[in-house]
């Protein structure tokens, strides 16, 4: 019997053809893991533009295993995954952004971990860093300093990468996440810690032109509270 695999996404105002992009990434993954029956989940986090049912029917016609979910007003990230993975039915579960921006290399060896742990997650090879804004890689670095400070118990101080993948028992903790935004990850791999789950970080990369843009100054002063937030409740 095929392991089965779900692979969710959620996607906010994403860019023109993302639904090519998707399919064509998500058929490149199933081909490349034959051994693997995987569904593709994904949440729509109120976005205002770039998503028509168009879109979607041709995702459904696409692909055996598509299942969709709408939400009418964008809370953020964290939020979105919450909703659809409490929907997933198969034992394992990897969420990635909606253009499955890492290299298949990095989608395999993550899953391919999947049976040997709780929870796996990518942390960023150096390259990564230079495929991002001069803003979001001071970001990026001034939070893995405050975490390694703050959170010194963690694995690792580099939580924020998109790729992470869990059984059924991380998913009982990731549902339980409060943060609706960027920092739920960090919060997730906190409550992973804390409740000394086996946890596996991998370097992973990035693929060929993968283009990131800015936080906006107003998320960036919400994430800084709620960095406090999970200190306070850690």
């Amino acid at each position: 019997m095929k392991e089965c695999i779900a692979i969710v996404v959620p996607a906010y105002n994403p860019a023109p053809k993302w639904e090519t992009i998707l399919h064509i990434r998500f058929e490149e993954l199933c081909q490349s893991m034959p051994d693997i029956e995987f569904s593709l989940y994904l949440v729509n986090d109120g976005s205002t533009k770039n998503i028509s049912e168009q879109q979607i029917d041709y995702l459904r016609s696409s692909l055996s295993s598509f299942h969709y979910k709408s939400i009418s007003t964008n809370h953020g990230k964290g939020y979105a995954l919450r909703e659809v993975v409490q929907m997933v039915t198969e034992p394992y579960v990897v969420y990635t952004d909606i253009d499955m921006p890492f290299k298949l290399t990095s989608m395999q060896e993550l899953i391919s971990q999947l049976p040997n742990f709780d929870l796996v997650f990518g942390i960023k090879e150096a390259d990564y860093y230079q495929q991002l804004p001069i803003q979001r890689r001071f970001v990026s670095k001034s939070l893995q300093f405050f975490i390694k400070i703050l959170f010194p118990s963690l694995p690792t101080s580099d939580t924020q990468c998109g790729l992470k993948g869990m059984n059924e028992k991380a998913k009982e903790i990731f549902l339980s996440t409060k943060i609706n935004r960027y920092l739920f990850d960090l919060e997730f791999i906190l409550f992973c810690s804390k409740n000394h789950f086996k946890i596996k970080p991998i370097h992973v990369s990035l693929r060929e032109g993968i283009v990131f843009g800015n936080m906006s100054s107003k998320i960036l002063w919400n994430e800084f509270k709620n960095l406090f937030k999970i200190l306070k409740d850690k």
